[in-house]
Protein backbone atom coordinates (compact mmCIF):
# COMPACT_ATOMS: atom_id res chain seq x y z
CA UNK A 1 0.00 0.00 0.00
CA UNK A 2 1.36 3.52 -1.41
CA UNK A 3 1.64 5.94 1.79
CA UNK A 4 1.13 9.71 0.99
CA UNK A 5 2.70 12.82 3.18
CA UNK A 6 0.26 15.58 3.41
CA UNK A 7 0.82 18.50 1.22
CA UNK A 8 0.41 21.66 3.30
CA UNK A 9 -1.78 22.68 6.12
CA UNK A 10 -5.37 21.30 6.49
CA UNK A 11 -7.89 24.26 5.64
CA UNK A 12 -9.71 25.52 8.56
CA UNK A 13 -12.16 27.30 6.52
CA UNK A 14 -12.31 24.74 3.12
CA UNK A 15 -12.50 25.57 -0.48
CA UNK A 16 -16.25 25.23 -1.70
CA UNK A 17 -16.98 23.81 -4.79
CA UNK A 18 -20.22 25.46 -5.75
CA UNK A 19 -21.22 23.61 -8.69
CA UNK A 20 -20.75 20.30 -7.51
CA UNK A 21 -21.59 21.35 -3.95
CA UNK A 22 -18.57 19.66 -2.26
CA UNK A 23 -16.19 20.69 0.26
CA UNK A 24 -13.08 20.41 0.58
CA UNK A 25 -10.34 21.01 2.88
CA UNK A 26 -6.74 19.49 2.27
CA UNK A 27 -4.80 19.56 -0.64
CA UNK A 28 -5.14 15.92 -1.76
CA UNK A 29 -8.98 16.26 -1.58
CA UNK A 30 -8.69 19.07 -3.98
CA UNK A 31 -6.87 17.04 -6.41
CA UNK A 32 -9.22 13.98 -5.97
CA UNK A 33 -12.33 16.48 -6.35
CA UNK A 34 -10.40 17.73 -9.85
CA UNK A 35 -9.56 14.17 -10.88
CA UNK A 36 -13.54 12.31 -10.28
CA UNK A 37 -15.57 15.49 -11.36
CA UNK A 38 -13.02 16.53 -14.21
CA UNK A 39 -15.83 16.23 -16.93
CA UNK A 40 -17.98 18.85 -14.60
CA UNK A 41 -15.11 21.86 -13.84
CA UNK A 42 -15.68 25.13 -15.75
CA UNK A 43 -14.09 28.24 -15.41
CA UNK A 44 -15.63 29.42 -12.53
CA UNK A 45 -12.69 27.81 -10.27
CA UNK A 46 -10.54 30.16 -11.52
CA UNK A 47 -11.15 32.26 -8.45
CA UNK A 48 -9.25 34.52 -6.06
CA UNK A 49 -11.22 31.92 -3.40
CA UNK A 50 -9.15 28.88 -4.91
CA UNK A 51 -5.91 31.08 -4.52
CA UNK A 52 -6.60 32.20 -1.03
CA UNK A 53 -7.38 28.46 -0.41
CA UNK A 54 -4.04 27.19 -1.69
CA UNK A 55 -1.86 30.00 0.07
CA UNK A 56 -4.01 31.15 3.27
CA UNK A 57 -5.82 27.87 4.22
CA UNK A 58 -3.21 25.13 3.25
CA UNK A 59 0.19 27.31 3.51
CA UNK A 60 1.26 27.14 -0.25
CA UNK A 61 2.06 30.59 -0.80
CA UNK A 62 5.20 29.51 -3.57
CA UNK A 63 1.83 27.41 -5.48
CA UNK A 64 -0.70 30.43 -4.77
CA UNK A 65 1.95 32.79 -6.72
CA UNK A 66 2.16 30.87 -9.95
CA UNK A 67 -1.59 30.28 -9.91
CA UNK A 68 -2.26 34.05 -9.37
CA UNK A 69 -0.04 34.85 -12.35
CA UNK A 70 -1.91 31.92 -14.23
CA UNK A 71 -5.22 33.10 -14.10
CA UNK A 72 -4.11 36.82 -13.89
CA UNK A 73 -3.01 36.05 -17.94
CA UNK A 74 -6.00 34.00 -18.21
CA UNK A 75 -4.72 30.91 -18.57
CA UNK A 76 -6.74 27.58 -19.62
CA UNK A 77 -8.52 25.14 -16.83
CA UNK A 78 -6.57 22.50 -17.78
CA UNK A 79 -3.12 24.75 -17.30
CA UNK A 80 -4.49 25.53 -13.64
CA UNK A 81 -5.70 21.94 -12.56
CA UNK A 82 -2.16 20.33 -13.85
CA UNK A 83 -0.39 22.97 -11.37
CA UNK A 84 -2.00 22.13 -9.08
CA UNK A 85 -1.71 18.00 -9.63
CA UNK A 86 2.00 18.28 -10.31
CA UNK A 87 2.77 20.39 -7.34
CA UNK A 88 0.95 17.95 -5.19
CA UNK A 89 2.13 14.64 -6.63
CA UNK A 90 -0.94 12.82 -5.78
CA UNK A 91 -1.42 10.92 -8.96
CA UNK A 92 1.38 9.79 -11.59
CA UNK A 93 2.23 11.29 -14.40
CA UNK A 94 -0.46 9.40 -16.90
CA UNK A 95 -3.07 10.09 -14.44
CA UNK A 96 -2.59 14.11 -14.66
CA UNK A 97 -2.17 13.70 -18.56
CA UNK A 98 -5.69 11.75 -19.08
CA UNK A 99 -7.03 14.44 -16.64
CA UNK A 100 -5.58 17.71 -19.02
CA UNK A 101 -7.05 15.34 -22.18
CA UNK A 102 -10.67 15.54 -19.99
CA UNK A 103 -10.58 19.27 -19.49
CA UNK A 104 -9.76 19.86 -23.16
CA UNK A 105 -12.18 17.41 -24.41
CA UNK A 106 -14.77 19.25 -22.22
CA UNK A 107 -13.43 22.91 -22.65
CA UNK A 108 -16.25 25.05 -24.57
CA UNK A 109 -19.28 22.53 -23.81
CA UNK A 110 -22.49 23.17 -21.84
CA UNK A 111 -22.91 21.79 -18.21
CA UNK A 112 -25.38 19.12 -19.46
CA UNK A 113 -23.18 17.86 -22.58
CA UNK A 114 -20.30 17.69 -19.59
CA UNK A 115 -22.82 15.41 -17.41
CA UNK A 116 -23.52 13.59 -20.60
CA UNK A 117 -19.91 12.36 -21.30
CA UNK A 118 -19.45 11.46 -17.73
CA UNK A 119 -22.35 9.26 -17.75
CA UNK A 120 -21.12 7.60 -21.04
CA UNK A 121 -18.15 6.34 -19.13
CA UNK A 122 -20.24 4.15 -17.48
CA UNK A 123 -21.57 2.70 -20.40
CA UNK A 124 -18.26 2.11 -22.00
CA UNK A 125 -17.76 0.05 -18.28
CA UNK A 126 -20.61 -1.73 -18.96
CA UNK A 127 -21.79 -0.15 -15.57
CA UNK A 128 -25.46 -0.25 -17.42
CA UNK A 129 -27.92 0.37 -14.81
CA UNK A 130 -25.98 2.88 -12.92
CA UNK A 131 -26.33 4.70 -16.56
CA UNK A 132 -29.49 4.45 -17.64
CA UNK A 133 -30.95 5.84 -14.29
CA UNK A 134 -28.28 8.52 -14.26
CA UNK A 135 -29.55 9.29 -18.28
CA UNK A 136 -32.77 9.59 -16.27
CA UNK A 137 -32.66 12.53 -13.83
CA UNK A 138 -30.40 14.03 -16.82
CA UNK A 139 -33.41 14.19 -19.14
CA UNK A 140 -35.47 15.17 -16.12
CA UNK A 141 -33.32 18.00 -15.54
CA UNK A 142 -33.54 18.78 -19.50
CA UNK A 143 -37.12 18.51 -19.94
CA UNK A 144 -37.84 20.69 -16.53
CA UNK A 145 -36.06 23.65 -18.64
CA UNK A 146 -39.03 23.90 -21.19
CA UNK A 147 -39.69 23.71 -24.32
CA UNK A 148 -38.05 27.14 -25.98
CA UNK A 149 -34.43 26.32 -23.88
CA UNK A 150 -34.53 22.71 -24.44
CA UNK A 151 -34.87 22.98 -28.07
CA UNK A 152 -30.77 24.56 -27.66
CA UNK A 153 -29.90 21.49 -26.29
CA UNK A 154 -31.95 19.18 -28.82
CA UNK A 155 -28.77 17.22 -30.41
CA UNK A 156 -27.05 16.44 -26.64
CA UNK A 157 -30.98 15.37 -25.78
CA UNK A 158 -30.98 12.85 -28.80
CA UNK A 159 -27.39 11.81 -27.67
CA UNK A 160 -28.66 10.89 -24.25
CA UNK A 161 -31.61 8.83 -25.36
CA UNK A 162 -29.44 7.14 -27.95
CA UNK A 163 -27.16 6.21 -25.53
CA UNK A 164 -29.78 5.10 -22.83
CA UNK A 165 -30.59 2.67 -25.68
CA UNK A 166 -27.46 1.33 -25.71
CA UNK A 167 -27.77 0.69 -21.83
CA UNK A 168 -30.69 -0.79 -21.99
CA UNK A 169 -29.45 -3.08 -24.88
CA UNK A 170 -26.67 -4.07 -22.88
CA UNK A 171 -29.25 -5.29 -20.44
CA UNK A 172 -31.30 -7.18 -22.88
CA UNK A 173 -34.03 -4.83 -22.50
CA UNK A 174 -34.27 -4.61 -26.27
CA UNK A 175 -37.60 -3.13 -26.44
CA UNK A 176 -37.18 -0.31 -23.94
CA UNK A 177 -33.82 0.35 -26.16
CA UNK A 178 -36.18 0.65 -29.46
CA UNK A 179 -38.41 3.29 -27.66
CA UNK A 180 -35.11 5.37 -26.71
CA UNK A 181 -33.26 5.11 -30.55
CA UNK A 182 -36.40 5.92 -31.71
CA UNK A 183 -36.50 8.85 -29.76
CA UNK A 184 -33.17 9.84 -30.53
CA UNK A 185 -33.94 9.07 -34.27
CA UNK A 186 -37.27 11.01 -34.32
CA UNK A 187 -34.93 13.90 -32.08
CA UNK A 188 -32.05 14.20 -34.57
CA UNK A 189 -32.92 12.15 -37.71
CA UNK A 190 -29.58 10.89 -36.99
CA UNK A 191 -28.64 7.45 -39.30
CA UNK A 192 -27.05 5.52 -36.19
CA UNK A 193 -29.77 5.92 -34.37
CA UNK A 194 -32.10 4.29 -36.72
CA UNK A 195 -30.22 1.55 -37.19
CA UNK A 196 -29.70 0.76 -34.02
CA UNK A 197 -33.43 0.76 -33.24
CA UNK A 198 -33.78 -1.43 -36.42
CA UNK A 199 -30.90 -3.43 -34.98
CA UNK A 200 -33.24 -4.11 -32.06
CA UNK A 201 -36.57 -4.67 -33.56
CA UNK A 202 -34.40 -7.16 -35.87
CA UNK A 203 -33.60 -9.15 -32.75
CA UNK A 204 -37.41 -9.09 -31.32
CA UNK A 205 -39.73 -9.49 -33.98
CA UNK A 206 -40.75 -12.04 -36.36
CA UNK A 207 -39.41 -11.74 -39.91
CA UNK A 208 -43.45 -10.90 -40.78
CA UNK A 209 -43.47 -8.22 -38.31
CA UNK A 210 -40.32 -7.01 -38.79
CA UNK A 211 -41.15 -6.35 -42.55
CA UNK A 212 -43.99 -4.71 -41.72
CA UNK A 213 -42.41 -2.33 -39.41
CA UNK A 214 -39.60 -1.28 -42.31
CA UNK A 215 -42.66 -0.49 -44.71
CA UNK A 216 -43.95 2.27 -42.21
CA UNK A 217 -40.52 3.97 -42.87
CA UNK A 218 -39.85 4.60 -46.59
CA UNK A 219 -37.97 7.34 -46.27
CA UNK A 220 -35.45 5.59 -45.01
CA UNK A 221 -35.40 2.51 -47.27
CA UNK A 222 -31.62 2.91 -48.07
CA UNK A 223 -30.98 2.34 -44.42
CA UNK A 224 -33.24 -0.54 -43.93
CA UNK A 225 -31.41 -2.48 -46.97
CA UNK A 226 -28.04 -1.51 -45.73
CA UNK A 227 -29.07 -2.77 -42.77
CA UNK A 228 -29.80 -6.25 -43.45
CA UNK A 229 -26.49 -6.43 -45.50
CA UNK A 230 -25.37 -5.50 -42.31
CA UNK A 231 -26.74 -7.89 -40.47
CA UNK A 232 -25.91 -10.37 -42.27
CA UNK A 233 -22.33 -9.97 -42.29
CA UNK A 234 -22.69 -9.68 -38.62
CA UNK A 235 -24.02 -13.22 -38.70
CA UNK A 236 -21.28 -14.43 -40.79
CA UNK A 237 -19.05 -12.72 -38.38
CA UNK A 238 -20.24 -14.47 -35.87
CA UNK A 239 -20.00 -17.82 -37.31
CA UNK A 240 -16.46 -17.60 -37.39
CA UNK A 241 -16.39 -16.96 -33.65
CA UNK A 242 -14.85 -19.31 -31.33
CA UNK A 243 -17.27 -18.77 -28.75
CA UNK A 244 -19.91 -19.65 -32.02
CA UNK A 245 -17.80 -22.84 -32.11
CA UNK A 246 -17.98 -24.03 -28.49
CA UNK A 247 -21.76 -23.04 -28.06
CA UNK A 248 -22.54 -25.21 -31.47
CA UNK A 249 -20.21 -28.13 -29.71
CA UNK A 250 -22.37 -27.78 -26.60
CA UNK A 251 -25.78 -28.12 -28.45
CA UNK A 252 -24.29 -31.34 -29.98
CA UNK A 253 -23.24 -32.77 -26.64
CA UNK A 254 -27.31 -33.00 -26.11
CA UNK A 255 -28.06 -34.12 -29.02
CA UNK A 256 -25.93 -37.34 -28.89
CA UNK A 257 -27.63 -37.95 -25.61
CA UNK A 258 -24.07 -36.51 -23.44
CA UNK A 259 -26.74 -34.89 -20.64
CA UNK A 260 -24.29 -34.73 -17.78
CA UNK A 261 -21.65 -32.74 -19.85
CA UNK A 262 -23.93 -30.90 -22.09
CA UNK A 263 -25.40 -29.78 -18.13
CA UNK A 264 -22.16 -29.01 -16.38
CA UNK A 265 -20.75 -27.09 -19.38
CA UNK A 266 -24.03 -25.31 -19.80
CA UNK A 267 -24.18 -24.33 -15.74
CA UNK A 268 -20.54 -22.98 -16.71
CA UNK A 269 -22.31 -20.89 -19.58
CA UNK A 270 -24.70 -19.54 -17.03
CA UNK A 271 -22.74 -18.96 -14.39
CA UNK A 272 -20.57 -16.46 -16.83
CA UNK A 273 -23.79 -14.77 -18.12
CA UNK A 274 -24.40 -13.91 -14.46
CA UNK A 275 -21.19 -12.83 -13.72
CA UNK A 276 -21.82 -10.01 -16.85
CA UNK A 277 -25.27 -9.19 -15.40
CA UNK A 278 -24.14 -8.18 -11.89
CA UNK A 279 -21.31 -6.62 -13.25
CA UNK A 280 -23.65 -4.52 -15.42
CA UNK A 281 -26.17 -3.24 -12.54
CA UNK A 282 -23.10 -2.90 -10.39
CA UNK A 283 -23.66 -5.54 -7.67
Amino acid sequence: MKAYAQTGNTAVNPYYFKKLDIMVYTMEELCYVMKEEAFLLGNEIMEKELISFVGEECGLDELARELNILVSRKGTLSSLVCMIQDYVGFYSKEEIRKMEETLKMSSGMSDYEKKKLQIDYLVEKKRYSAAGDAYDRLLKELYALGPEIMEKHEKVTAGIWHNKGVAFAGLMRYDEAGECFLKAFQLSGDRDSFMAFLGVKRLTLSQTDYVALTAEYGKQYADCLAFEKFFDKLGEKWQQTEEYAYLKELQSLRVVGEQKKYYSESEKVVGLLKNRYRSSVGV
